[in-house]
């Protein structure tokens, strides 16, 4: 099950719901990132994003999740799984392409793309931007040279407990859902 899925499947009221947490009538909640003595934090059932406007805290349910139980992105988007498949509605069999897995495996294939943030001046900035120094961490770009499904990306590799690339999590400001990569946009 891609991102994509999961934000139809799981939406923000039930992630909210099962940390015991229902938004007022005007989907305002006291944002619980910070000390909040009046309702601060704005949910947006339609768009599954929440902003806190006293401490920024910003994103998605698998946003949330992570922030909450202060886990690594990859750990929430697994909980985040587990909580759709937990839900009673049956899920959509919708077409999948037949063909979503790059030609290379993913530890193979993100090397390309951390090597091609250094030729783009929009993506370093982006990260600067961002406060994510990509010479630090593992941090990728693909302009579409390498697989063009996912152009104009900035990609973090998600791996295994060994060390292994296993997915990748995409971030676009495109916000185009990429099939079954995981994907997220804020």
């Amino acid at each position: 099950m891609d991102i994509q899925d999961i934000k139809k499947r799981l939406p923000i009221l039930t992630v909210l719901s099962h940390y015991g947490i229902k938004p007022d009538k005007n989907n305002h909640i006291r944002c619980p990132f910070h000390a909040d003595d009046k309702p601060s934090c704005k949910i947006y059932p339609e768009t599954g994003t929440y902003h806190c406007f006293g401490c920024g805290k910003t994103g998605d349910q698998i946003q949330w999740i992570q922030d909450k139980e202060g886990c690594s992105q990859h750990e929430a988007i697994l909980k985040a799984q587990s909580r759709v498949t937990d839900l009673s509605e049956p899920i959509s069999q919708e077409a999948k392409p037949k063909n979503t897995e790059p030609e290379k495996p993913w530890g193979e294939l993100f090397p390309l793309f951390q090597n091609t943030i250094e030729f783009s001046d929009k993506a370093k900035r982006y990260c600067t931007n961002r406060g994510l120094d990509f010479k630090a961490l593992q941090i990728g770009y693909n302009s579409g040279t390498y697989y063009k499904k996912i152009r104009e990306c900035i990609i973090f590799p998600l791996k295994d407990k060994n060390g292994n690339t296993v997915s990748l999590y995409i971030n676009s400001a495109s916000k185009k859902l990429i099939g079954s990569i995981v994907a997220s946009f804020n």
